[in-house]
């Protein structure tokens, strides 16, 4: 988990959706301290679960979405990080840490190319790595 971590910081700093020079364990834990919170949005007792609706929101607050990257875009790129973390390819409609991770490397991809979906939403079950 920590390679994936380290791998996804780089490639947000790399993109440019980094905004800081936070050393990589400051950056984990900021992101960890993001993801806990929004997982407690109107459910204080949930710290690990994401759902789609509360990504989506959080993407939205940070005013992600434009003309590289749409509202369905960002659904799809979560539905693939929720399928690639659920046992056997299941669908879950929610994703841990290490899927968030996964996910925000994915629209890092995507925001740098948006023309070629493939790299940005690999199919289910496989890594574009």
């Amino acid at each position: 988990m920590e390679r994936k971590a380290t791998r996804c910081v780089d490639e947000l700093a790399r993109r440019g959706m980094a905004t800081s020079a936070l050393p990589h364990a400051e950056l984990d834990a900021s992101l960890r301290r993001l993801f806990t919170a929004q997982c407690a949005i109107g459910d204080v007792g949930n710290s690990t679960q994401l759902s789609s609706t509360k990504f989506v929101k959080l993407l939205r607050d940070v005013s992600t979405f434009d003309k590289r990257l749409s509202k369905t875009d960002a659904e799809l790129i979560f539905v693939r990080a929720a399928q690639a973390g659920s046992a056997k390819g299941g669908r879950s409609k929610q994703v841990a840490y290490p899927q968030f991770l996964e996910a925000l490397y994915q629209l890092a991809a995507h925001r740098s190319n948006p023309a070629d979906r493939r790299s940005a939403i690999p199919p289910t079950g496989r890594s574009s790595t």
